[in-house]
């Protein structure tokens, strides 16, 4: 099966990225007790929440000339949760308790 960045990009359409971000403060979820934030982000590689302006850094980077020659790719803005083998069993706010979730 074709994916959109390689049927588009015949079109010109050059950027068909995605952004996967991991767990974000928010409005809706903001930062809450210290402890429970510190073991609920215990299997985030970085130990704490991403911030919005962290989501749109990556967003910037792939509408920016300095993305010319990237398409088709998945760029995970999650503090190296994936990366460390996460997604197994249980999510984050499962295993925790804190509760994140994309906007």
């Amino acid at each position: 099966m074709k994916t959109m960045a390689h049927e588009w990009s015949r079109q010109g359409i050059r950027v068909v990225n995605y952004i996967a971000p991991g767990p974000i403060v928010r409005l809706r979820v903001p930062l809450g007790d210290p402890q429970k934030e510190r073991e609920g982000m215990a299997p985030v590689p970085v130990q704490r929440r991403g911030t919005a302006e962290e989501v749109a850094n990556a967003v910037m980077f792939f509408l920016s000339d300095m993305s010319l020659y990237v398409t088709g790719q998945t760029l995970a803005v999650d503090g190296g949760y994936v990366a460390a083998g996460g997604f197994g069993a249980k999510s984050i706010g499962q295993r925790t308790g804190v509760a994140h979730a994309a906007s």
